[in-house]
């Protein structure tokens, strides 16, 4: 547990949020992992994508790749604002 929360993609996330200035409660729950599943209308697992440390996150072409959707998108770090009481994601232009 403390090495996957000690690694890089761990630290750079954190280290990521603290530049970005977002602020909140970030503990968690330390001996869980998160994931992403896509599931059919069948009940087929399309995407099983499994957290192998807290700052792993599934990449969004993946998703649009298991849907059968066309295209991707660019991923990149997220810019955030913040205001008096909370923090939000840009509105797209």
């Amino acid at each position: 547990m403390i090495p996957a929360l000690a690694g890089k993609k761990t630290r750079d996330s954190i280290s990521e949020s603290r530049k970005e200035k977002v602020e909140g409660n970030f503990a968690g729950d330390g001996w869980q992992n998160g994931g992403t599943l896509v599931i059919n209308t069948d009940g087929k697992a399309l995407l099983a994508f499994k957290q192998e440390s807290p700052g792993d996150h599934v990449d969004p072409n993946e998703v649009l790749k298991a849907l059968g959707i066309a295209g991707s998108v660019e991923v990149k770090p997220h810019t955030v604002e913040c205001g008096e009481e909370a923090c939000a994601l840009p509105k797209k232009k």
